[in-house]
């Protein structure tokens, strides 16, 4: 994860712009959301602390964002901070996050946004524990707990088209594109395009098999891409645009 001086760097981005994959006017939220968790996610207030039992819960799990459900944190890097709100020294992945300046209440913070809906979560601190010494100080109504994830690997094309299919399904949490199947250990887009790593263009996708089923990912795959085409979709083709399942 980013370490403190990169968060810093990141949040006084000033020409930094979010791209925002899941998009809602605040009149939107405001019908799909119960009202405390609207006045926290998308007007920023904060919670009481000590208002939620999710910070004392520490069983086996994954914490999802409470507008869209994209994968934020998990239960092996939450900690007890005693501060009255869950904290989590890291979170799923860095690319999970934005950060902003905020400079209310008269006190100088770092903001934390989900990246996927622009959710306020909370805000981060430099006191946390080793090794990154970070304090993710989330509001629970920001939050879901799910107790498992399933993750598949999926080849069908190019991989942005791929995931931009899967990334607004619902029970899927998260989507990451890369390269897979083929001899190199870190591949990259040159070579693949070279054909000379024999990788496959394939998606990572993350999932809430409570939601979704495995069989369900399956055959929107295979319903959105022509399996029967050799190394090709489309007009793309080389064998890095083959048909493929891990």
């Amino acid at each position: 994860m980013n370490s403190w001086n990169l968060i810093l760097k990141r949040a006084n981005n000033k020409d930094f712009k979010p791209f925002i994959k899941f998009n809602k006017s605040s009149e939107e939220w405001e019908k799909l959301l119960p009202k405390e968790v609207f006045d926290v996610t998308r007007l920023g207030l904060t919670e009481s602390a000590y208002s939620s039992k999710m910070c004392n819960l520490f069983t086996p799990g994954y914490y999802i964002c409470s507008n869209c459900e994209s994968l934020l944190f998990t239960s092996a890097k939450k900690f007890q901070s005693n501060t009255g709100w869950p904290s989590f020294s890291t979170p799923f992945k860095e690319e999970s996050l934005n950060f902003f300046n905020d400079n209310s209440l008269g006190l100088e913070r770092i903001e934390v946004r989900c990246a996927t809906c622009d959710a306020h979560l909370g805000h981060v601190f430099n006191d946390g524990p080793a090794p990154s010494n970070l304090r993710f100080c989330i509001n629970a109504l920001a939050l879901k707990k799910i107790e498992e994830i399933y993750e598949t690997i999926l080849g069908g094309g190019c991989f942005w088209c791929t995931e931009a299919i899967f990334r607004n399904v619902k029970g899927v949490l998260d989507v990451e594109s890369g390269y897979s199947g083929g001899l190199l250990e870190n591949p990259d887009y040159k070579s693949v395009s070279l054909e000379q790593t024999n990788h496959a263009e394939v998606i990572k996708i993350t999932f809430n098999p409570q939601i979704i089923s495995f069989s369900e990912i399956i055959n929107l795959h295979l319903a959105t891409h022509d399996p029967t085409t050799l190394n090709s979709q489309g007009n793309d083709t080389g064998k890095r645009y083959r048909s493929i399942i891990f």
